[in-house]
């Protein structure tokens, strides 16, 4: 299991770099060959930069870079490596490991991506088989759509006090009941800022949604009907709900792209799985203690 998880996460890895990395295409008329600027003998082609830009607009700092900023960050790179060279630090054993790992990190990465099986490769039947035995996995659970009106209570509040909100809150349910319009009573009266602009929505929720009381309450009535006031940490509400939706299973139409992207995970996995296997034969490996090659 340990084997498989840092094989995912390899494959991942792979679909992110190759995929931000290699989008670049470049304008029209330009060639990938083609000379964008020189730095000493280094020439940085177009081909670079398109790699580099792209590579940056997978992150959230580098979206929207421009190719002026990306190339100087190239320019930049190549320039501080340049006086590395000079200075001696490439000779430096903990640099030329880190150097060793990045080219190997490269070549694997090509190599995985050079076999990784992409969309196209899952059938029709295949989508519909994992559907059909997961479909506990796109169930809906049961939602309700409501509406409330917050009357604040501090949790110090006198029993005085505690009666004048309640009091309240039944005069505005009666208003509410003789045909009052809920919404405009929420911008009246509710004390909840996050909810008195939307008419006091409070969108659709599970049972594990919202506070108890109210879930509770919610769950239990039928659309239009108003109840409460109902007691809660932060004060009375009053609730009406507007629309329940039962328990149901999203149409495979809804899922599918999620379930591609599952099935081309797992047949990526389970290659690289048996492609690594194959290799530890080919090519010895040795695990814990070993003497080295080096004399």
């Amino acid at each position: 299991m340990k084997s498989m998880g840092m094989i995912a996460g390899f494959i991942i890895m792979v679909f992110s770099f190759f995929g931000a990395g290699f989008a670049y295409s470049g304008d029209a008329g330009e060639t990938a060959s083609q000379v964008v600027a020189r730095v000493g003998d280094r020439e940085i082609t177009r081909l670079e930069l398109g790699m580099v830009k792209g590579s940056l607009w997978s992150t959230p700092r580098g979206k929207g870079m421009g190719t002026s900023q990306a190339l100087d960050l190239i320019v930049e790179k190549v320039l501080f490596a340049k006086e590395a060279r000079a200075l001696g630090l490439d000779k430096d054993p903990a640099i030329q490991l880190q150097i060793r790992n990045a080219r190997e990190s490269i070549l694997a990465r090509a190599y995985v991506r050079s076999f990784m099986a992409g969309p196209s490769k899952i059938s029709q039947d295949d989508i519909v088989n994992y559907y059909n035995s997961h479909s506990t996995r796109f169930s809906q659970p049961e939602m309700v759509r409501a509406r409330h009106i917050l009357f604040r209570a501090h949790p110090t509040a006198t029993s005085q006090e505690i009666a004048t909100i309640e009091a309240r809150a039944l005069s505005v349910k009666k208003e509410i009941i003789q045909g009052a319009d809920f919404a405009l009573m929420v911008k009246k009266y509710s004390e909840d800022p996050g909810t008195a602009k939307k008419g006091g929505d409070l969108g659709f929720f599970a049972r594990n949604g919202k506070i108890k009381a109210l879930s509770d309450a919610a769950f239990a009535m039928d659309p239009g009907e108003v109840r409460g006031p109902i007691r809660t940490s932060v004060g009375y509400h009053l609730l009406m709900v507007e629309e329940k939706k039962t328990t149901r299973i999203k149409p495979v139409e809804k899922v599918q792209e999620e379930i591609v992207a599952t099935l081309t995970r797992e047949k990526n996995m389970n290659h690289a799985a048996a492609l690594k296997k194959g290799l530890e034969k080919k090519f010895k490996v040795e695990i814990g203690p070993v003497s080295s090659m080096k004399k």
